[in-house]
């Protein structure tokens, strides 16, 4: 795999930071890239070669942050030729965030969830809210009022001290101590997910514990 485009991540810098994988002098970070595939193995169809592809590569493996990259078959995405490089290596692993994050909370009818912070991640995973049927209020200094309209974001607020609803969930996306602070915001049986950090101890215990939950998402 010929890299054209490399995305950047968390992941990648706190694997870097911590090394919890016992990476030897010499491995390759990076999860996400980009680019056209110029060999393959023996047993994959070598129609494969000059496809354009993205990929979200394996922390066991030597990843992205190199010219060439070595994947499995099976991690590679197909880019239409409208797609640039570019945007794709940004896709991947936010995507798989976003994902995460909606798959943390229970199908319920309660609609109403909150967003904390716009970033990739939850761009996309307002996105992926909405196209649920659910009801998305976004607290953001940076998203602009087109943009959220055009998303399909019911209320846009620019603090969090504006914010005067209870929800059934809530995503943050700035830090767990920030996440700990929307714990009142919560409505009865409310889910709390921390997309960057988590919640290191319970807020009001007895109260947290019996009628909510948290979830991380690292």
């Amino acid at each position: 795999m010929l890299n054209k485009a490399i995305g950047i991540n968390p992941v990648d810098w706190k694997f870097i930071q911590a090394n919890p994988l016992n990476w030897q002098d010499g491995h390759v970070p990076g999860v996400d890239g980009s680019g056209v595939i110029v060999q393959v193995g023996t047993n994959v169809d070598k129609s494969l070669i000059g496809c354009r592809v993205a990929y979200h590569a394996s922390l066991n493996r030597h990843g992205s942050f190199a010219e060439c990259t070595m994947l499995k078959s099976g991690r590679v995405m197909m880019l239409p030729d409208s797609l640039s490089f570019e945007l794709a290596a940004a896709l991947p692993c936010p995507m798989l965030t976003a994902w995460q994050a909606f798959e943390k909370i229970p199908l319920t009818s309660q609609r109403e969830v909150l967003i904390v912070g716009f970033g990739s991640v939850n761009n996309l995973l307002s996105q992926i809210l909405i196209n649920a049927g659910y009801i998305v209020d976004v607290v953001s200094a940076s998203l602009s009022e087109e943009r959220a309209k055009k998303l399909g974001i019911r209320q846009l607020y620019r603090e969090q001290s504006q914010v005067n609803n209870k929800y059934f969930a809530i995503f943050d996306a700035v830090s767990g101590e920030n996440a700990a602070h929307l714990v009142p915001l919560l409505s009865a049986n409310g889910h709390i997910v921390c997309i960057q950090d988590r919640i290191p101890a319970p807020i009001y215990p007895h109260y947290f514990l019996s009628r909510n939950s948290a979830w991380s998402v690292t």
